[in-house]
């Protein structure tokens, strides 16, 4: 069942409005235009608005036309006159030009790509004359004004990423950011790989942290034990063996405030919605709430809990594991490396990058500024100089367990004085080719390292697998990971000091499933002196 509408966003939607495009919306859509935000007049309102501007009177607009040519003349006296002066400065097109739009998340607009826009803006265009503008709940516009003097526009759209893909195949000058991967029926819509580097580029990292009482003995959980509790199969805190009595009481941000709930759908089979254990509310709801509930349990983004520490107040954070791997903590250093096992990935898709505002936009999201900028507002960015220091870290270090307890006698060898950088490098699905962050982060890396105060350092390269075939082949497998990785960095100029394979030794997932043997693959990157 779709709805029939006309946009008469005139001047402002050239492909809809301006060609008087009948536009048809599903019933259960918002009833917008989909390239301007603007709301829609329905068909037969519009037809009889135009059968009205008919009934006109002839006399009446001999009347108007005439009145119209007489205050022509007038202007044209004034304008020509000393009485009226053209104001310095001020742009010659009366309409604002619209560099580009942007689909996101409503989680993301206000949290991330606001914040984005506006850096840019600031750092990059020089724009001043800042202003937004809502056009509907759906859509707002930054409007600004460029150095030049011409007013410009930036469109944000809020629509669920679904709807973004589905409006990035047909639109021009736009990108979707979104808080995970492109999926595999989306990808068919468009006539390009849309997971290639030149159409997908992460942005920044972001977890989901599993928050508890302080009273509440826990410090770590299974994925499997989590995802159980969701679904209804664990109720009371005793099922975990437990010295701690109560029933489990879940809080979870609504879908407006946090990514949570779709991200958390991308890790498990089913999050069933029970009004009476799952309580939706918003981001400082939940930690009000965990606070006060001695049995609670809440689901939170890391950048809304991540000031808080294991001696902060009366919630903690717990450690989350996968079978057959270490518990890790939610930090900047394991959410950058992913070791964290709800650590997600932030991504911008593009369709065209010819438009040289949409290439200056992701350049500016990938610079220094910008990862500082995404480092800023709680998430993750690439920085290098974040990287954990030391020689072999102990086991409670709160940036980041590097040195598991059963990590081999060799792997502390090598490691032993390196400092390790913040990321991992992993590679595309049934490929030795590094994947699309795998790229960025080598050249960003070369790029640090190439910098004179950084002039003595070298790289070390560890490889890992998972655990399909025997340790003398994973051996082998693993150190060709690592040599991969190491002949990109020489390409950059790096000095590569040693390069190892591990194997299949100290796994960061579950080897049982397809996701987490991909995540064990990987290639360590340690900084170290060269020799």
């Amino acid at each position: 069942m779709t709805k029939k509408g006309i946009c008469d966003n005139f001047g402002n939607c050239p492909s809809k409005a301006d060609q008087h495009v009948v536009i048809e919306i599903e019933s259960d859509k918002e009833f917008v235009c989909p390239d301007c935000g603007n709301r829609l007049i329905p068909l037969d309102e519009w037809e009889s608005r135009k059968k009205k501007r008919s009934l006109i009177p002839f006399p009446f607009i001999l009347l108007v036309l005439t009145g119209v040519i007489l205050a022509g003349i007038a202007f044209s006296f004034f304008k020509n006159s000393s009485f009226v002066k053209k104001k310095a400065g001020l742009s010659s097109s009366l309409q604002p030009k619209l560099l580009f739009s942007i689909t996101t998340e409503d989680c993301l607009a206000q949290s991330l790509v606001r914040p984005l826009v506006l850096g840019f803006l600031h750092e990059d265009l020089k724009g001043k004359e800042i202003g937004w503008r809502e056009q509907n709940p759906q859509s707002t516009e930054l409007s600004f004004l460029l150095p030049d003097k011409t007013q410009a526009l930036i469109n944000i759209q809020t629509q669920k990423t679904t709807d973004g893909f589905d409006h990035l195949v047909s639109a021009k000058n736009e990108l979707l950011i979104s808080c995970r991967k492109i999926q595999a029926e989306e990808l068919k819509r468009f006539p390009f790989d849309m997971t290639a580097p030149d159409h997908e580029i992460v942005i920044g990292q972001s977890a989901i942290a599993v928050l508890v009482n302080k009273q509440n003995p826990l410090n770590s959980l299974s994925l499997e034990q989590l995802e159980k509790i969701f679904a209804g199969n664990i109720t009371h805190w005793k099922e975990l063996n437990l010295p701690y009595q109560g029933k489990i009481i879940l809080f979870v941000p609504d879908q407006r405030s946090s990514c949570s709930n779709q991200t958390l759908s991308s890790f498990f089979r089913h999050l069933p919605v029970d009004g009476a254990r799952i309580k939706a509310v918003g981001v400082e709801e939940v930690k009000k709430a965990v606070l006060e509930n001695p049995t609670s349990l809440g689901i939170a983004d890391y950048p809304s809990v991540s000031e808080i520490s294991g001696a902060n107040g009366n919630v903690k954070i717990l450690s989350l594991f996968m079978k057959g791997a270490e518990a890790f903590k939610p930090n900047r250093f394991t959410i950058g490396t992913e070791e964290y096992p709800l650590a997600f990935r932030l991504y911008l898709y593009v369709t065209d990058k010819n438009s040289s505002w949409i290439h200056k936009f992701i350049h500016y999201v990938l610079s220094t500024q910008g990862q500082k900028c995404v480092s800023s507002l709680g998430f993750v960015g690439s920085g290098i100089e974040e990287a954990s220091s030391g020689s072999i870290p102990t086991k409670g270090a709160d940036e980041g367990n590097i040195i598991p307890l059963n990590a081999s006698e060799r792997y502390k060898s090598l490691v032993t004085g390196a400092k390790r950088v913040p990321f991992d490098i992993r590679f595309r699905f049934g490929s030795k080719e590094l994947d699309n962050k795998g790229i960025v982060d080598i050249k960003r890396l070369a790029q640090f390292l190439l910098e004179p105060a950084n002039k003595d350092k070298g790289v070390l390269l560890i490889g890992f697998t998972d655990n399909v075939g025997n340790h003398t082949y994973n051996l082998g497998l693993s150190f060709e990971r690592a040599q991969s990785v190491a002949n990109a960095l020489k390409k950059e100029g790096i000095t590569v000091v040693n390069v190892a394979g591990a194997g299949e030794e100290m796994p960061v997932a579950s080897n049982d499933t397809e996701a987490g043997r991909e995540k064990n693959r990987r290639v360590e990157v340690w900084l170290c002196a060269k020799k």
